[in-house]
């Protein structure tokens, strides 16, 4: 039986722009640590960094999901000890490369913000961090520059402990099982809204733990990956009802305002990632899958971009740190507040491409040609003559 190669025009064009959203983020946020003037607070910066993210996480579902309904197809099996080797082969010697460097290294050049309490809690912030559990000690530790965005990766690998699992054991009910699945994660976000808000007392002397619970659960978005899922479903099964209505133009109107909305006006509700996700995964099953679709993400500049993404994710706070701590110590700041702007943007996004490049061609790439012997089915980075245009060849 040949290898069935699956590939998603516009998915690596997708990858960068989240990437790109999450540096302009942490751009303005390292220039708050630094006390100096930035735009942290407006709406735009502090949302795109998060919508970002989430946009991250709908992709992650969409196409693991989708691979995974592959390889069932295929084999009448998903292999789960083959979905574990392939996760730890792709994902932890960058992580735990970042780790050693936002630990050990980069303290040693910098001093941004929250370097200063570092020493604080150590040993547990590394016992954390080593765990897989960045996003835990994001909502009771300070900051670790460097190594701060690692919060989503630590989510997403505890999501797909069990998500293989799920898929196989739900796969006959899978579309019921995935809103079910919504359903309860929504129910858990209003329980703890509800406690922390009414149930108990501002002087109760659980609350803190509680609100440490209620953040970690908010930051927990599997509710993101699993509408990801339903998109994976709804395409993988061809679900024509469904497809029309998300590829007709008044979904993608709908989606369209949705995203400017969410990026510019400053507004807070619960089940808001739900309402964003909806909005990814229309966008996601447009660019990819609808050729009518006005946006088009796929050339070679967004194929390479999109290879070396998760290296772009991974080193981009440590280059904006270098940057920065180079324009200050030659006090541009001070000289030319809008000419260290274009300075902190350009080099910044420019270091990160390049760190980016050389670590997935003489680092990643070795981890990735490991993965290769473990695929049932192959996720393509780029299209090849021939191939679909519809996603699987």
């Amino acid at each position: 039986m040949g290898t069935r190669k699956i590939y998603f025009p516009g998915l690596n064009g997708l990858r960068f722009w989240a990437a790109f959203f999450v540096i302009l983020h942490h751009v303005e946020q390292y220039k708050l640590w630094q006390g100096l003037p930035n735009l942290f607070r407006n709406n735009f910066f502090e949302s795109i960094g998060h919508q970002g993210v989430s946009l991250f996480f709908v992709l992650s579902g969409f196409l693991i999901t989708y691979l995974l309904l592959a390889e069932y197809e295929k084999t009448h099996h998903i292999a789960i000890k083959n979905f574990y080797i392939r996760r730890i082969l792709r994902i932890w010697p960058l992580y735990y490369l970042i780790m050693i460097l936002g630990f050990f290294v980069l303290p040693r050049f910098v001093n941004i913000g929250p370097v200063s309490e570092l020493n604080e809690h150590f040993t547990l912030k590394i016992l954390l961090f080593a765990f897989m559990l960045p996003n835990l000690l994001r909502v009771t530790e300070a900051p670790i520059v460097g190594a701060n965005q690692s919060w989503s990766v630590g989510v997403e690998e505890q999501f797909y402990i069990i998500w293989p699992l799920l898929v196989r054991t739900f796969r006959k009910v899978l579309l019921k099982f995935l809103i079910i699945f919504i359903v309860l994660k929504f129910s858990v976000t209003v329980l703890l809204v509800l406690t922390v808000d009414h149930f108990l007392s501002p002087a109760h002397p659980y609350l803190v733990y509680i609100k440490t619970a209620q953040r970690f659960w908010d930051l927990f978005q599997i509710e993101q990956m699993s509408f990801g899922a339903i998109g994976a479903y709804v395409y993988f099964y061809r679900k024509e009802k469904i497809l029309n209505l998300i590829y007709h133009p008044i979904a993608q109107i709908f989606m369209a305002l949705g995203i400017i909305l969410i990026l510019t006006v400053k507004f807070k509700f619960i089940g808001q990632s739900l309402f964003d996700a909806l909005l990814f995964i229309i966008l996601i099953l447009n660019v990819s899958t609808n050729e009518k679709f006005f946006l088009k993400l796929e050339n070679r500049f967004y194929s390479y971009l999109g290879n070396i993404s998760y290296g772009i994710y991974m080193y981009h706070t440590i280059c904006i740190a270098i940057v920065m701590t180079i324009l200050q110590r030659l006090e541009i700041e001070k000289n030319n507040f809008l000419l260290f702007n274009i300075f902190i943007y350009t080099f910044s996004t420019l270091l990160t491409i390049l760190v980016s490049g050389l670590s997935y061609r003489f680092f990643e790439s070795f981890f990735l040609k490991q993965k290769e012997r473990f695929m049932i089915v192959i996720s393509s980075t780029h299209r090849e003559p021939g191939e679909s245009k519809k996603g699987v060849k």
